[in-house]
């Protein structure tokens, strides 16, 4: 739980009750303050036209180049400082957006094997192949079928983008289990570390969890369980808005003194180390 007075972090979100994507321009202005570090519930695919500026996505700070295309997943770190020149399209879309089991699974291969959100940049032609079909999701908006037309452009202007930055061994087919388990891990990472409540949820025993685990991210369950509380951390720690012990137990850790130690363990730094090298990012 948090302590009082805390400023947890906000993760903003979208009303898609009318359609599932939206398309806005670079410029656009958001609801909630943009100029700072956020998270939001959905994902933005960002297509510049024109560079200039920097975009932080989680922990890399990314120049902005002319003709690049960036891709932000739900609950990220983001601050994008776009210098007055820059401009291009936002494409937002909800999970729902992703009706291809595949691409659920390629999208969470994206997320797992940390691969940069910067997807390309300075290449003209694919700029040109992205933006051509995004003005087909523009034109669609209307008339029968015009949801269906819009899902079906945006899957394939997904798997065009995201099969080229995975690698052939990556993108082996992932069973449905597993990938429910990184849905599950995401949902529930701020309340249940143990490897027994994923398989319980799972209904398969610890032995297979983790033998899935091993299969595909070629760790433990419980390794890769820690693995996402690390990232947690570091996206609380770099967003600065609370204490180290406000985070601890936001996080469901029992005392401070036993986040600090599972910092430690991890990643050989204090989270005061950490957030130290964090802070210079995207400043």
């Amino acid at each position: 739980m948090l302590m009082s007075g805390s400023d947890p972090i906000k993760v903003h979100g979208l009303n898609f009750s009318e359609s599932l994507i939206q398309l806005k321009d670079i410029e656009h202005k958001n609801h909630y303050d943009y100029t700072k570090k956020h998270r939001h519930s959905y994902f933005e695919l960002m297509l510049f036209e024109g560079g200039g500026g920097e975009n932080l996505i989680d922990f890399e700070n990314y120049e902005v180049k002319s003709h690049s295309c960036f891709i932000i997943c739900p609950k990220q770190i983001h601050l994008l400082n776009r210098a007055p020149g820059s401009f291009g399209d936002v494409v937002q879309f909800s999970s729902s957006a992703l009706i291809s089991e595949r691409l659920n699974g390629l999208v969470n291969e994206h997320l797992w094997f940390n691969k940069p959100a910067l997807l390309f940049e300075e290449d003209e032609k694919q700029f040109t192949e992205v933006k051509t079909l995004i003005e087909l999701i523009r034109k669609n908006h209307r008339g029968a079928f015009a949801e269906e037309t819009q899902l079906s452009i945006l899957q394939s202007i997904l798997f065009n983008l995201l099969r080229q930055v995975m690698d052939d061994e990556s993108t082996t087919k992932k069973s449905a289990v597993f990938t429910d388990f990184l849905n599950l891990l995401d949902k529930e990472i701020k309340n249940h570390h143990k490897v027994s409540f994923y398989a319980e949820q799972l209904h398969i025993s610890e032995k297979q969890l983790t033998g899935l685990c091993k299969k595909h991210l070629g760790g433990t369950t419980l390794n890769i369980i820690h693995d996402k509380l690390i990232t947690e951390i570091k996206r609380q720690l770099l967003h600065a808005a609370l204490s180290h012990k406000e985070i601890a137990y936001d996080l469901g850790f029992d005392s401070p003194s036993s986040f600090n130690a599972f910092v430690k363990r991890r990643t050989g730094q204090t989270p005061g180390e950490i957030q130290e090298k964090l802070s210079k990012l995207g400043v």
